[in-house]
């Protein structure tokens, strides 16, 4: 071990792409930043109205985007820990948050009610499209890494592709048998990677969408709001 945080409760972390920063949102309504170096608390950003249930980094590392119970998406400057817009129009909460590889595009995914997808642009700050998108609360998504698919995971089992340009349904996998709980993306953006609370980790195999490979790990709870 090289380093214990103690930063609270902890609801979602990302590490900045030049391997500076740690953002932490907590259920205590603050982000906290870390220097990943030394692990020292750079600062804490309070104000949310609502507990902060996602995060993530733009590629350039100058961003930071928050999603929380309140509903918004807030956009975040790194280096100052100023907030630089907010982005609304979700009508639930907010539980996923991933920017683009070329840092000008954000997708949400919304959690209660909401259900949605939506991409917005950042040069903006306005909503592009919004995908109807599950039939319960999105709970992960995902940008390949080439730019060309949203994949979007969902307590109603499923993960659904879509593409980034149309916002098209490309392809639904099922073969999870309970909420699925994050997706990400190989490096080669061939292969998704789903982990789910039936306690399997499911490397599908794209764009064909077979299962290439399943590893049984853990079993889990419904995650709360």
């Amino acid at each position: 071990m090289l380093n214990t945080l103690s930063g609270g409760k902890v609801n979602a972390l990302a590490v900045s792409p030049d391997g500076q920063t740690i953002v932490q949102a907590g259920t205590d309504k603050t982000v906290k930043l870390w220097r990943l170096n030394d692990g020292k608390l750079i600062r804490t950003i309070d104000g949310f109205t609502g507990i902060v249930r996602a995060v993530a980094i733009s590629p350039d590392s100058k961003t930071f985007a928050t999603g929380s119970l309140d509903k918004t998406i807030q956009l975040w400057d790194m280096a100052r820990g100023e907030r630089l817009t907010t982005l609304t129009g979700h009508g639930d909460f907010v539980t996923s948050v991933t920017f683009s590889p070329n840092g000008q595009t954000l997708v949400s995914g919304g959690g209660g009610t909401d259900r949605t997808l939506r991409i917005w642009s950042l040069a903006t700050g306005q909503l592009q499209q919004t995908i109807r998108a599950h039939q319960d609360w999105i709970l992960s998504t995902a940008i390949s890494p080439d730019g060309q698919v949203i994949a979007s995971s969902s307590a109603d089992k499923t993960i659904r592709l879509w593409d980034f340009s149309t916002g098209k349904l490309l392809r639904t996998l099922t073969g999870h048998q309970d909420w699925v709980r994050s997706v990400v993306f190989s490096p080669d953006s061939k292969m998704l990677i789903s982990a789910s609370k039936d306690g399997t980790i499911k490397l599908w195999s794209l764009p064909a969408g077979y299962v290439d490979r399943a590893q049984q790990t853990h079993s889990g709870d419904r995650p709360q709001p």
